[in-house]
C-alpha cells in the first residue's frame, strides 16, 4: 500500500510520501523516490505503477516549463507591439 498525503497551514506546506516500490506482496525498491519538484513553489507527489507514474511526472514538468516558454514569449511580443 502507497501513502501520500499533505498538509497546508498558514505560511507552510508539508508533502509527504512513501519510499516503497511494491506490486501485490513483493517489495521491490524502499529507496523510490515519488516527489518531483516543479519549480520553486511547486511539488507534486505521485502513486503508482513505477515505470509510468515517473513518465507522467517527467511529462507534467516538462509541459509546465514549455507553458512557461510559451507565456514569457507571447508577453514579450506583446510588450514589442505595444512599444512599437
Amino acid at each position: 500500500m502507497e501513502c501520500t498525503f499533505g498538509i497546508t497551514g498558514k505560511g507552510y506546506t508539508i508533502v509527504a510520501s512513501d519510499c516503497t516500490a511494491a506490486r501485490s506482496i513483493v517489495k521491490m525498491k524502499t529507496n523510490e523516490d515519488k516527489q518531483k519538484k516543479l519549480s520553486n513553489h511547486l511539488v507534486m507527489a505521485y502513486s503508482g505503477e513505477s515505470g509510468d507514474t515517473v513518465q507522467f511526472a517527467e511529462y507534467v514538468e516538462r509541459n509546465l516549463r514549455l507553458y512557461g516558454i510559451r507565456l514569457v514569449t507571447a508577453r514579450r511580443v506583446l510588450l514589442w507591439l505595444a512599444n512599437s
